[in-house]
């Protein structure tokens, strides 16, 4: 968790990173037909400092490029990239080809 920070992932944009569609305690769900989707892969195609950014907090959001059929109802995820290692975050659709997740930090608590 320690590098999904604006700084480190706001790099990454137009990377792909492997999305694993989870519960809570990381075991995979299926699609709504039965299917279980283990992983996929999907370009970050923005990130974007959110409005309560700031001196207390660091805010920002990822949106990820999907297949219709990936953008599930809101989940948890585990997204994984060779250079930030792997993160387990709650994420919603935007559409049908957007998928997003929305970061907050209490700055006091993080390393820099």
């Amino acid at each position: 968790m320690e590098n999904f920070r604006y700084k480190d992932v706001s790099k990454l944009v137009e990377e792909t990173f492997t999305l694993q569609l989870s519960d809570v305690d990381g075991n995979p769900v299926s699609d709504g037909e039965g299917e279980i989707i283990e992983t996929f892969e999907a370009p970050m195609i923005k990130c974007e400092q959110g409005a309560c950014n700031g001196e207390q907090w660091e805010a920002f959001k990822v949106v990820f490029k999907v297949e219709p059929k990936q953008a599930t109802p809101e989940h948890h995820y585990i997204l994984k990239h060779d250079t930030l290692g792997e993160v387990c975050l709650y994420g919603s659709p935007n559409d049908a080809e957007n998928l997003e997740f929305c970061c907050s930090y209490d700055r006091s608590k993080l390393s820099n």
